[in-house]
């Protein structure tokens, strides 16, 4: 597969396309190269992101690492397409790999003062039942207080 075959199959994950077609494209994109992970995931594409979180988890770990960033940004409003299955991702994933990306996205929210993203990763946080020996600086968890919810 090329990049362009590529990108036409990340258009094919839109809920505007027919389910069939839809199941097809995340069958061919779970098994393409590593090299083009790059691709599959575009932050303007919101109709596609339901289905590109089923391609992340068809990927498989540790393959699927990778997009751990990507899985993190879309908790920025849990009600976005696919970020509560993006949790469930997160928290198969091997937490040494997780929790680093993790401190530096709540860092990040924080610095944006976007509570409502500090609220999704408080979701995460509490669902993988971290606490602040995971983290590098024990002081990050204090930054989920300002979260929205």
């Amino acid at each position: 597969m090329n990049e362009i075959e590529i990108k036409d199959l990340v258009s094919k994950l839109s809920w505007e396309y027919p389910k069939e077609e839809q199941n097809k494209a995340i069958d061919q994109l779970s098994v393409v190269d590593e090299q083009y992970f790059c691709l599959l995931f575009n932050k303007n594409l919101k109709e596609t992101w339901e289905n590109i979180v089923l391609v992340i988890e068809k990927i498989g770990f540790p393959k699927n690492e990778f997009f751990i960033p990507e899985l993190l940004w879309l908790l920025q409003d849990v009600n976005w397409p696919g970020s509560m299955h993006a949790i469930d991702i997160l928290l198969k994933q091997n937490k040494d790999v997780v929790i680093p990306k993790l401190e530096q996205t709540i860092k990040e929210a924080y610095q944006q003062e976007d509570y409502m993203w500090l609220g999704g990763l408080k979701l995460l946080v509490e669902k993988g039942n971290y606490n602040e020996m995971n983290f590098i600086d024990e002081n990050t968890l204090s930054l989920l207080e300002f979260s929205d919810f």
